[in-house]
């Protein structure tokens, strides 16, 4: 027998199993199992397999595990059964199995030299899952690279970690591998960096907010942004980065800059042609009666030389009205069929007069180029603002130039210039100054900016041209070189038509007692109106008004002409036609403005339609001129 001893060792020591006890207990659990299993030579051949197994396979009695899954299965099968060994004695194959549309993840284990368990698990729904994912990913992200916007994550450090296409097209990176990694600090416009430096340290500590920046992006374009940022984990339990979107607003800001300006520039007219209704009639007053007292002295003495004066100097400002008023977009423009060459060569004398004899005039012209549509009075004045800006820019002397040729503009250029693309006739006018300094390069067409001191200029040179052309579909040009000069290109649209025969101008006629109607709100004009066509013959009546005109009417009888001004209070002159054209049909109308929003706007009227427009302030003989077409006119009426 043991001795106590010796049996309190037995007891301690747990009782050996034995092969075939732990042998039962693997069939029971291989048998039982809810998971297939199978017991596998090491090429893969089934040597027993449980009832899971079967059940999944049903009747077929498959030769290998390769045989029960897919193609590309039966590859991963061989491959994991291929890199079991001593090392490593377990592999894992995902492989989809046919028979009942599952996918299955095989854990592969070698238990000696000649045998494999392979024990499966059934992973569709989880490889369905990921699928999903994948897919919903793959979704998003394609949403994201679709964003017009740029969508970026930011390190709290400032570095970009990713970015969409839009964003990459933003910084002007060609490719991700351009733009990841950089500073975005490094992007921006100096003034504006510590902002957004602020701006990110407060996303990134978990506040969300609005900035607006401009960025100076990789190719050097300058560009203004507008962001969205929030706070996002860079990972989980990570630290907060900055996720952003962020829109290209610069072309946005430059609409609305051009917006503002344009109502500006509306605004602008608006008081321009207030002014110059009222300064054309202060000049009317002005000018008339200096016609007529020059009609009354002796033309050698001071006096007759003191009234030129005062009626030069009063054009000299009828031409500053006009210059505000093209600028302004106010003047009425009468586009023809014209040639520029012969307005060039009429030009000469007075433009080689107005620059004095220490400056040379030097013309090259060609008379046979295509006729140009424009306005004969305002393509005038931007030949004479350009000379008259190339005079200037000289030292006291020097030369001026102007060419003529024919030009073709591209689509390109076109759009730069703000024209049609196409031919075009090219008047430039040059000087061989010191040339357009860089710091005012892009200032020079801006109204009312000049580099003349005070008092000698307007500042309404340059921009009255570029006006004036773009009323008629052209455009300025300039190019410039320090030392050497400018050159000023204004661009003339061609004509579609030739250009047409002057008519023969109608034979002079005397008056002879018609009488004639003056309507005109201010007295000063309304007299000197009178007074030149009293002493030029004819019967003149002189009222203040629409409603005067017409009780004048009843009152005094027929009348030859009503000469009338287009603007005046209660009653415009345009109300006024309309009710004597119902009255009197046959009765001859002439109007006269120094301005109407109706005639610079181009708008249609029948009372307006087919009547002569006198524009203020004009000269004894312009009037005179003008009464005397009307009349005869009216005479011609069968």
């Amino acid at each position: 027998m043991l001795d106590n001893e010796a049996q309190r060792g037995l007891a301690a020591r747990p009782p050996r199993l034995s092969l075939a006890y732990a042998m039962g207990h693997f069939d029971s659990l291989f048998s039982l199992t809810t998971e297939p299993m199978c017991v596998l030579s090491l090429t893969g051949e089934v040597r027993r397999s449980n009832r899971a197994f079967e059940d999944l396979l049903a009747a077929a009695t498959p030769e290998s595990l390769q045989s029960c899954v897919d193609e590309e299965g039966a590859r991963a099968v061989a491959q994991a059964l291929a890199a079991l060994d001593a090392a490593a004695p377990s592999a894992r194959a995902e492989t989809f199995v046919p028979a009942v549309h599952r996918w299955y993840d095989w854990h592969l284990t070698r238990v000696d030299d000649a045998t494999v368990i392979a024990a499966g698990r059934d992973i569709t729904s989880m490889r369905e899952t990921t699928t999903a994912l994948a897919e919903k990913s793959a979704f998003l992200h394609s949403i994201i690279e679709a964003q017009p916007e740029c969508v970026k994550i930011v390190s709290r450090s400032g570095e970009l970690l990713d970015m969409n296409r839009a964003g990459l097209r933003m910084v002007g990176a060609e490719k991700r591998d351009d733009a990841i990694g950089l500073s975005v600090f490094d992007l921006l416009a100096p003034e504006d960096r510590d902002r957004f430096v602020e701006f990110h340290d407060r996303v990134c500590e978990g506040t969300g907010g609005k900035l607006d920046f401009d960025i100076i992006s990789l190719d050097g374009t300058r560009r203004s942004m507008h962001t969205i940022a929030v706070p996002f984990p860079n990972a989980p339990g990570g630290e907060l980065v900055h996720l952003a979107i962020t829109r290209d607003v610069t072309e946005r800001l430059l609409l609305e800059r051009q917006l503002y300006e344009a109502r500006r520039m509306e605004a602008i007219g608006q008081l321009a042609g207030g002014i110059a209704h009222d300064f054309n009639n202060l000049l009317t007053a002005i000018i008339s009666p200096a016609d007529l007292a020059l009609c009354e002295v002796e033309p050698d003495t001071q006096v007759a030389r003191d009234l030129l004066q005062i009626k030069q100097t009063a054009e000299r400002a009828a031409r500053i009205t006009q210059r505000l008023l093209s600028f302004a977009k106010q003047e009425v423009a009468q586009p023809v069929p014209m040639s520029v060459g012969d307005l060039v060569l009429g030009a000469h004398d007075m433009l080689q007069r107005m620059m004095g004899s220490s400056y040379e005039l030097q013309l090259d012209v060609d008379r046979e180029l295509p006729a140009v549509c424009a306005d004969h009075g305002q393509l005038e004045q931007v030949l004479l603002n350009l000379v008259v800006n190339a005079r200037d820019a000289l030292a006291g002397s020097g030369t001026v130039g102007i060419t003529l040729e024919e030009e073709l503009v591209s689509p390109e250029r076109g759009v730069a210039l703000g024209c049609e693309a196409g031919t075009y006739v090219a008047l430039r006018v040059t000087d061989n100054g010191p040339g357009v300094s860089d710091s005012i390069q892009d200032k020079i067409f801006e109204p009312f900016f000049t580099t003349k001191a005070p008092g000698a200029g307007t500042g309404l040179g340059l921009p009255t041209c570029v006006q004036i052309l773009a009323g008629i579909g052209g455009a300025m040009d300039f190019t410039t070189e320090a030392g050497t000069g400018s050159c000023f290109t204004a661009l003339l649209p061609l004509a579609t038509e030739p250009v047409a025969t002057p008519a023969a101008a109608p034979s002079s006629r005397a008056a002879q007692g018609e009488r004639i109607l003056v309507v005109d709100d201010e007295e000063l004009v309304r007299k000197s109106v009178a007074r030149i066509l009293q002493a030029a013959g004819y019967v003149v009546v002189h009222v203040a008004s629409g409603a005067d005109a017409l009780a004048a009417i009843g009152r005094e009888g027929e009348f030859d002409l009503v000469l009338s001004d287009m603007t005046m209070p209660r009653m415009s002159g345009l109300e006024l036609a309309a009710e004597l054209r119902r009255r009197r049909p046959e009765l001859e109308i002439l109007f006269m403005t120094g301005y109407h929003e109706l005639a610079a706007s181009g708008a249609q009227d029948r009372a307006f339609d087919a009547c002569d427009v006198l524009q203020k302030p004009f000269a004894k003989g312009e009037l005179l001129a003008a009464v005397a077409r009307a009349i005869t006119r009216r005479a011609n009426v069968p």
